[in-house]
């Protein structure tokens, strides 16, 4: 699935499922399109990613480790969600 269409279906969930399930769908969906986004970016930069690291957290170190003021808060948010229950495959 192409990023885009998770964020597309998060905001169908948004429109359509009006409930918690429905928002922590959405929610989860739209992490998604963020995390394969940022993936494929670093992909095309040929950033090297260290295997011994769980994917999500090693892509929310990473960005959190740019010396880009604006990217590390992303990476420091995106490593708080990578250490909540997040599931391992989309």
């Amino acid at each position: 699935m192409l990023p885009m269409e998770f964020w597309r279906l998060s905001e169908r969930l948004i429109q359509n499922e009006k409930c918690a399930e429905g928002f922590r769908s959405a929610i989860s969906r739209a992490y998604y399109a963020a995390y394969h986004t940022a993936q494929k970016l670093l992909d095309e930069m040929r950033v090297p990613m260290p295997k011994q690291i769980e994917p999500h957290k090693r892509l929310a170190s990473i960005l959190s480790h740019t010396n880009d003021a604006d990217m590390d808060e992303i990476g420091r948010s995106a490593t708080c969600m990578a250490t909540e229950s997040m599931p391992t495959t989309a």
